[in-house]
């Protein structure tokens, strides 16, 4: 469990619950109460609101990391633009950390996670642990090993060799009808053969999106010098 501090500066901090001393930049400061939200001052007069977080708060705390992860500018695209309703389904091959897992779980009735190598296995299935997921079921394997006879509306590709034609070959197997395949691809040759492939297997409605984010410092208000641009490109189409 996670207390969270928010300073009258604007400064947030997140801590586990449980000791009556917290130390700061801005000051130590004592509580005598667990029952949030209430207001201190720390030992330099600064003031204090301490309450429980919200998810945002502890999530970068709990969650472990290890493999790359679809970036949260990404995976915030693709759960507006691929929603097919609270009673979709949805397979993902290539857990990495469960970054993305995570927060399709919230949105979709049944998210199925496939993760080949064990050692990530072992970290996404602590990550869902750690934040009380219950409706994903996580296999450690390959696509191409993986049997099952539901369909799902969305399949989400994100490993080294998604682009190639036999795991979208077997993509498509899983897909309903109209189901959309979304691939996670970091260089535009990737693309181009991904392309190909969904072409030679009749997928439509083939789309290429690459999110740029642009962040701004707020004092004084102006563009932040570095930019996260590229992460990697969505490519995604329809099962005809």
């Amino acid at each position: 469990m996670y207390v969270v501090f928010i300073s009258e500066n604007g400064n947030i901090y997140v801590r586990e619950q449980g000791k009556k001393e917290y130390v700061f930049n801005e000051g130590k400061v004592k509580i005598s109460s667990n029952k949030f939200p209430l207001y201190v001052e720390s030992s330099k007069g600064v003031k204090f609101l301490v309450t429980t977080p919200y998810f945002s708060d502890y999530f970068q705390k709990s969650f472990k990391r290890k493999a790359q992860i679809i970036h949260e500018k990404d995976i915030g695209y693709i759960m507006r633009r691929f929603y097919m309703g609270k009673d979709a389904k949805v397979l993902e091959a290539g857990s990495g950390s469960g970054h993305a897992t995570i927060f399709l779980s919230f949105i979709f009735k049944k998210v199925v996670s496939l993760e080949k190598r064990k050692d990530f296995y072992s970290i996404v299935k602590k990550n869902l642990e750690n934040f009380n997921i219950t409706n994903v079921e996580l296999y450690n394997c390959d696509l191409l090993e993986f049997e099952s006879n539901d369909l799902f509306d969305l399949v989400l590709l994100d490993f080294k060799n998604a682009y190639e034609i036999s795991y979208v070959q077997k993509a498509k197997e899983f897909l309903k009808p109209g189901g959309f395949l979304v691939l996670y691809l970091p260089v535009i040759e990737q693309v181009i053969k991904a392309r190909e492939n969904l072409k030679a297997l009749n997928f439509v409605g083939l789309e290429l999106r690459e999110i740029i984010l642009r962040e701004w410092q707020i004092l004084p208000l102006r563009p932040i010098f570095r930019m996260l641009g590229h992460t990697a490109f969505i490519l995604s189409a329809r099962r005809f």
